[in-house]
C-alpha cells in the first residue's frame, strides 16, 4: 500500500505542477497578445535615415544591392541584364539609405547623442 500512496502523490504533484505551468504560459501568451495588439507609435524626434550617395554603396556585395531593391520594391529592379553600377544609380535615383554597418552605426550615434 505505501508504494501505491507515494505514486499517487507524485502523479498528483506533477499534476498540480503541470496545471501551474499551464497557468503561467497561459498568462505569458495573454500578455505578449496584449502587447502586439497595442500600437507603437513612433518617435518624432527620432531622425530618418539619410539617402545615400553612390560611394556609399561601394562596399556592397551586389547580392546586397539585390536585396535592397527588393526590399524597397524599386520599379525597375527585374530588368535583365542590370548591371551592378545600374542598380547603385537606381537606389540612389530612389533616395534608399545604404544599410551597411557603418551607415548604421553612424546613424545610431548621431541620434543617440
Amino acid at each position: 500500500m505505501a508504494i501505491a500512496e507515494s505514486l499517487r502523490q507524485a502523479v498528483a504533484l506533477s499534476n498540480e505542477k503541470d496545471k501551474e505551468l499551464a497557468r503561467l504560459i497561459g498568462r505569458h501568451i495573454d500578455r505578449q497578445a496584449a502587447m502586439l495588439d497595442t500600437p507603437i507609435e513612433p518617435l518624432s524626434s527620432q531622425p530618418a535615415l539619410a539617402p545615400s550617395k553612390s560611394s556609399d554603396f561601394a562596399q556592397m556585395r551586389d547580392v546586397e544591392l539585390r536585396s535592397l531593391l527588393t526590399a524597397y520594391k524599386i520599379k525597375g529592379r527585374g530588368r535583365k541584364g542590370l548591371k551592378r553600377a545600374d542598380r547603385v544609380v537606381l537606389l540612389v535615383k530612389n533616395n534608399v539609405p545604404a544599410l551597411t554597418f557603418g551607415f548604421l552605426l553612424d546613424f545610431y550615434l548621431q541620434s543617440t547623442r
